[in-house]
């Protein structure tokens, strides 16, 4: 599936990490050539070179797998950064305790995937809390013992759907 020709695809969403420090949302747009960065820290100067340093990396990276897959196979190779990096000034700031950039980026791409406002006006620390409450639902919903065994404390989960 990896290895097939993209024909058409919009947004390519992107988990992105500051070695041993943040994690932050990429959003290439494949129509506009355009890289959008959701960060939950963009107000915290101090995260600004590493910042810049991954979407660098990552915008040339991304857009040499996107050629290898035939799509824009045509466009002229860049000279400078193939997508234009955009932050998102509008996303929501972390308020609470640092350490929760994992749900930020979560929080982020279910807005943006569901086509929901980033900013709805609500205490931000309020909707990262709920969001944690979500996944961690989710995990453990999707992580039930299996009840054919006898041992209840198996070490492999078996997932069930």
């Amino acid at each position: 599936m990896w290895n097939e020709r993209i024909d058409f695809l919009i947004n390519v969403y992107v988990p992105l990490y500051i070695q041993g420090l943040h994690w932050f949302l990429g959003v290439f747009n494949l129509v506009d050539y355009t890289l959008t960065i959701y960060d939950s820290l963009l107000s915290f100067n101090t995260l600004e070179k590493e910042r810049a340093d991954v979407a660098c990396h990552i915008n040339f990276v991304f857009d040499h797998w996107v050629r290898i897959h035939g799509y824009n196979a045509d466009r002229p190779l860049p000279l400078y950064y193939p997508f234009e990096v955009i932050y998102a000034t509008d996303a929501p700031q972390q308020s609470g305790p640092l350490g929760d950039f994992g749900v930020w980026v979560c929080m982020y791409l279910h807005r943006l995937i569901n086509k929901k406002p980033l900013n709805d006006g609500e205490d931000s620390q309020k909707t990262a809390e709920r969001m944690r409450r979500q996944l961690a639902l989710l995990f453990y919903d999707s992580l039930l013992p299996d009840s054919t065994s006898d041992n209840v404390f198996d070490d492999e989960p078996v997932i069930v759907r």
